[in-house]
């Protein structure tokens, strides 16, 4: 079973807009105040850290699945 995660350039841009969104509460709330570690994500490694095309790559790199696929097949006699 192929879910074709992110095959729309669509839902990388969806992801992508909600990265940025989390990194800048996560380094401008105040009571938080913490820069992101700046270790590059491994594949990511060749791209300018926190650009548009690094987050492409880390929401790629990480992006998954969390369920079991399973189905039922109920067979019935006519």
């Amino acid at each position: 079973m192929d879910p074709q995660y992110l095959k729309h350039p669509d839902d990388v841009e969806a992801l992508l807009y909600g990265f940025k969104k989390v990194v800048d509460l996560y380094e401008n709330t105040r009571s938080l105040n913490t820069p992101i570690f700046p270790k590059p994500v491994p594949g990511c490694e060749n791209l300018r850290f926190k650009s548009d095309s690094y987050y492409r790559c880390v929401i790629r790199q990480f992006s998954g699945s969390l369920y079991h696929h399973v189905g039922t097949c109920v067979l019935r006699k006519v």
